[in-house]
């Protein structure tokens, strides 16, 4: 509360800037505040605004501080937009830091635990003014969120005011306006600081607002007038659609965040609830282009992707509790898909954000709508990119449990993500000169787009068997005749240790394979009597040398393939027998000819025994594994 002193009443109404001052400030209020705090009844506020310049001295000092919270964000306004009049120029941002420390000592006068009218406005608005001035999260925000909610509960307005004929019409529906903006601060802060929100969506049944102008409402009124059309864009529109989406994301943060575990089906529920939501929402409000919004305000356009935000972290939050488990069971595969896609369009949507923001871009006037709240949710996006890119990189593809991953994004997919997580990090730099936050995620994601980049080479390299033909073509030339067998099929495999292919380096292993694969084919390890490694020299258990393991990956060393996108056993083409009737190197399956036909030098080279084969279009050889003999 600024830890000031507070002063007398007659001291702080002194204060009060003139008639023609507070004029401005206050219709500077009016047309630039965040429609998402749209609290204030505004032909209300002006009759009484006209009886305190008769009756100043008889004005009740929490509306004093309503009024003084109301010019704090009206000078903010001057600053971010950078159109200051002359008469402010400069100092804008100081005279709203005044005009908040009057506003805090107003609060603590008319004693916070008390609750009288006015008092919870003043408590939001001065919140939202604390809030906007830094670009940080401050953990005293979301302290004085916890006062307020409190504040609010204990005067009821968690209740619904409908069944309770001692609230009059007019005060029902701007206390579900208040709540409506105070659910928002709880959730909201409280999942900036990772905490769970204080009120849970089992203690409230209030309605959401009505789609009413400000004009049909009135003190004396005895019935509400019915809910205008969502096609009509009234002041409160945007303040319904985002209180839905905040509603249905705290059930998302109840659901997510519990102790116990989860049923998958309700998760799956209120996925489709907050997808009905969002192809639900008000059509002047639904996400569009940059192009096709040529002729609508900037304060409309970031409405839009302040709701589109919205929508897609309630997805996040939904989905990344099944993110890893995705990459194992088939059954999660959607919440790997959903979490994926909601991550990406969030980071698109920065970039766009970021240029439309900058000097000369169309939202340069309203980017203080982008603050801690938004660039938290950037971050947490990306981060969910980089960890899925970072797994997925580092998965054992022989082990076949991550074979699902390896199909879900290909090249040019897992290309477009790390591209987005290079531009985040560019954005990210740009602003950590500013914010402690920016420089923590610039710092976090730098380490992170260095890991991906140093995996990336090895995945580029080969790609399952599709990618491994397709490469071939440039490694042609290796094929010469005056190269040994044994030499082409090596070097053309990358696993010669010494040869023309890694021209930097002595030895090519020291940065792609392990050192036994390079001892494996310098120093052939094949038994006298059967020409087979050693352990597949005699018959292990019941079936003999049939239930072996496959001396096809004892070959080329135990972790070679630990970094190729091999396809998995389900998805090879299978002919005849199923490849359970065989060893687990036994059956039908499909592999590119060029990378075959130096298998197969190499196979004779270590005299293991070799295959049945027949070829088919000139491109594909379809093979039959043999037992070891």
């Amino acid at each position: 509360m600024g830890g000031q002193k507070p002063g007398s009443k007659a001291e702080i109404l002194s204060r009060f800037p003139p008639k023609p001052t507070a004029d401005i400030l206050v219709s500077r209020f009016f047309n630039t505040y965040d429609p998402g705090i749209h609290i204030i009844h505004g032909p209300s506020f002006q009759q009484e605004y006209d009886r305190h310049w008769l009756l100043p001295d008889d004005t009740p000092t929490i509306w004093l501080g309503l009024v003084y919270a109301m010019m704090c964000i009206a000078l903010q306004s001057y600053t971010r937009a950078g159109d200051e009049p002359p008469e402010y120029h400069n100092k804008s941002w100081e005279m709203s830091k005044e005009y908040g420390d009057l506003t805090t000592q107003c609060l603590m006068i008319a004693d916070i635990t008390q609750p009288i009218t006015g008092m919870l406005e003043t408590l939001i608005l001065h919140i939202h003014a604390e809030y906007a001035r830094s670009r940080d999260a401050e953990v005293g925000i979301l302290i004085s969120t916890g006062i307020i909610v409190r504040l609010a509960m204990r005067m009821g307005l968690h209740r619904d005011p409908g069944p309770y004929p001692s609230i009059p019409v007019f005060q029902g529906e701007m206390r579900r306006r208040v709540w409506a903006a105070i659910r928002s601060l709880d959730l909201l802060f409280s999942a900036q600081a990772g905490l769970p929100p204080i009120v849970r969506p089992r203690d409230t049944n209030t309605e959401i607002p009505r789609n009413i102008y400000d004009d049909e409402l009135h003190e004396n009124m005895k019935e509400l007038p019915p809910s205008r059309p969502e096609s009509e864009a009234t002041p409160t529109l945007y303040l319904i659609n985002k209180t839905r989406l905040i509603y249905k994301l705290g059930e998302a943060v109840e659901l997510i965040d519990t102790l116990t575990c989860s049923s998958y089906d309700e998760v799956m529920k209120i996925d489709g609830e907050v997808r009905e939501l969002h192809s639900n929402i008000s059509p002047h409000l639904r996400m569009r282009g940059m192009d096709d919004s040529a002729r609508d305000p900037s304060t409309l356009i970031m409405q839009r992707f302040t709701l589109e935000l919205l929508y897609l972290k309630i997805i996040c939050i939904l989905h990344r509790k099944y993110l890893s488990y995705a990459r194992v069971h088939q059954r999660l595969s959607y919440s790997r898909q959903a979490v994926m896609n909601a991550s990406m369009q969030m980071l698109q949507h920065q970039a766009t954000l970021h240029r439309e923001c900058q000097c000369g871009g169309r939202l340069r006037n309203v980017k203080w709508f982008i603050s801690s709240l938004t660039t938290f949710d950037f971050l947490l996006a990306a981060m969910i990119v980089s960890s899925d890119l970072y797994h997925t990189s580092k998965a054992d593809p022989r082990s076949g449990r991550p074979s699902h991953a390896m199909q879900v994004w290909g090249i040019d997919r897992r290309d477009e993500m790390l591209e987005a997580i290079e531009v985040a990090v560019s954005i990210w730099d740009g602003l950590k000169e500013h914010s402690m936050e920016a420089y923590k995620a610039h710092a976090t994601l730098s380490v992170m787009l260095d890991q991906l980049k140093k995996s990336r080479p090895a995945r580029q390299a080969a790609n399952g068997f599709q990618a491994a033909s397709s490469a071939f073509p440039i490694l042609a030339p290796m094929d010469d005749a005056n190269v040994a067998p044994e030499h082409s099929a090596a070097m053309t495999l990358g696993m010669l240790s010494t040869g023309g292919m890694t021209p930097n380096s002595a030895n090519m292993f020291d940065q792609r394979y392990p050192a036994s694969m390079a001892n494996l084919l310098n120093d052939p390890m094949g038994a006298p009597s059967t020409g087979l490694p050693p352990q597949y020299g005699t018959s292990s258990g019941p079936g003999g040398s049939e239930n072996a393991s496959s001396p096809f990956s004892n070959l080329f060393g135990a972790n070679l393939f630990q970094n190729l996108d091999l396809p998995p056993a389900d998805n090879i083409n299978w002919v005849g027998n199923p490849p359970e009737a065989f060893a687990p190197s036994i059956g039908w399956g499909s592999i590119p000819t060029p990378l075959l036909k130096h298998m197969l030098t190499l196979y004779r080279m270590h005299g293991i025994p070799t295959f049945k084969a027949r070829t088919w279009r000139h491109r594909t050889t379809f093979f039959q594994w043999t037992p070891a003999v």
